[in-house]
């Protein structure tokens, strides 16, 4: 056991992570995050809060502009998610690879399928997000007006700044302006679906083998907008959601930007050589007929990867067990002292 947790520890430590990894929380199921469910052609249900600070608080915005605010909250929401699909199926059709994304194309939505559940042109006093329960909501979204910076993400919440002179519905002006609210709501959605930065390895909330040492500008990391690594790190989110044993890009699949070599399988980020390179792409030109060139690469990465999270999934059963028992200590003790 000691043997293996020290070759994770080395193989997170020997990464310099590209742009985006997994959030170490993602599991093949796909619990608790929206792109299985938006791949499944369901509608995410969505609350908007607008809030703004006063004498060191943060409220909601009751303000005049409020219908205006929560309007623009939708607009960028919606645009971010929709961006993220967009922007795999053009690097996919750019690439000239339709038939080797078949599957994925046919799955992914035309329309970001989002319902506002809180926001309507007749609105006159806007629900609080809190006021819904947890099974009736999917996606807390949490506008805070400018300049309040955004809040640390968590599970099912999306954070950003709104900045009323600036939608954000349009890129940076210069490389050193502010970050826009579009840019912002780009980089927490990446987050609902279950991507993150690489700096995530090092805070101990992503992990590092869907990770590989090849840097790349991500809108995950410090790029304006998305770029051909969120494209490959969506699509490789994808199969490691929907991963089959016998779909065609199993034994892996080439990436979009064209100065990486890097294959992927099953979620899984395979270095490979240039000769690799030409081989698999042989191997996909030919529909995936014969033997796969890389077959044994990638099957030793994806249970590298198991490996992973199976030390994982024992951590954290360890970690509720002891949580368990203290709470029964705690619970014994109280009521010895009540008699």
């Amino acid at each position: 056991m000691k043997k293996i947790l020290l070759t994770v520890f080395l193989l997170g430590n020997a990464l310099a992570l590209n742009a985006w990894v997994f959030l170490d929380s993602a599991d093949p199921a796909g619990a608790g995050w929206l792109l299985p469910k938006m791949l499944s052609g369901k509608q995410v249900r969505v609350c908007v809060d607008v809030m703004q600070r006063i004498d060191g608080k943060t409220e909601l915005y009751r303000g005049d502009q409020q219908a205006a605010y929560y309007a623009i909250s939708a607009q960028l929401v919606y645009n971010a998610y929709q961006n993220w699909f967009d922007n795999l199926r053009t690097h996919i059709r750019h690439s000239g690879r339709k038939k080797e994304f078949k599957d994925l194309l046919a799955l992914l939505p035309k329309r970001a399928p989002i319902q506002f559940i809180n926001i309507s042109p007749s609105a006159k006093v806007y629900k609080s997000c809190r006021d819904y329960a947890e099974g009736e909501v999917d996606l807390r979204v949490r506008a805070t007006l400018y300049p309040t910076p955004a809040d640390q993400p968590e599970k099912g919440l999306v954070t950003f700044r709104l900045m009323p002179d600036n939608t954000g519905l349009m890129d940076k002006a210069a490389p050193d302006a502010p970050e826009t609210s579009f840019t912002a709501a780009l980089r927490q959605t990446g987050y609902t679906l279950g991507l993150a930065s690489a700096g995530a390895v090092k805070a101990g909330l992503g992990s590092p083998v869907f990770a590989v040492n090849d840097t790349q500008p991500s809108v995950m990391d410090k790029a304006h907008g998305l770029t051909c690594d969120d494209a490959e790190g969506l699509a490789n989110l994808a199969d490691f959601f929907m991963s089959k044993a016998n779909s065609p890009r199993a034994q892996g699949w080439l990436g979009f930007c064209p100065q990486r070599n890097v294959a992927y399988s099953g979620g899984v980020p395979v270095k490979i050589t240039p000769q690799e390179k030409q081989a698999l792409q042989a191997y996909a030109s030919q529909e995936h007929a014969g033997p796969a060139p890389l077959a044994d690469k990638t099957a030793a990465a994806r249970e590298k990867a198991a490996q992973y999270l199976r030390i994982k999934q024992a951590q954290r059963a360890k970690l509720q067990q002891q949580l368990q028992r203290q709470t029964a200590q705690v619970f014994k003790e109280t009521k010895e002292n009540q008699r």
